[in-house]
């Protein structure tokens, strides 16, 4: 599928890509915004979450819900302030 995108942008013109740009963007953005409003609703204090990061996957317990991030507690006792569209419940 990489070579199909990569040989249908090469072919396009720059206001073709700017605007599959913004099209790919706007539908970025709704999906992180549909997922926080989601986890808003699903995650608690005492959960059990994964996310990642630069250096892999952390997991940890929640300590607190804010408005748009929550405070973790990860397995290895350091504090994470973390986007609540970027977290997974697990088990």
């Amino acid at each position: 599928m990489k070579e199909v995108y990569e040989t249908m942008v090469s072919t396009m013109s720059d206001d073709d890509i700017m605007t599959l740009w913004r099209a790919v963007a706007a539908e970025h953005k709704r999906r992180k915004n549909d997922k926080l409003v989601e986890n808003k609703k699903l995650l608690r204090k005492g959960d059990r979450v994964a996310f990642s990061t630069r250096s892999g996957q952390v997991t940890g317990t929640i300590t607190k819900v804010k408005q748009v991030n929550a405070l973790i507690k990860a397995d290895d006792y350091q504090t994470w302030d973390v986007r609540l569209s970027s977290l997974t419940k697990i088990a």
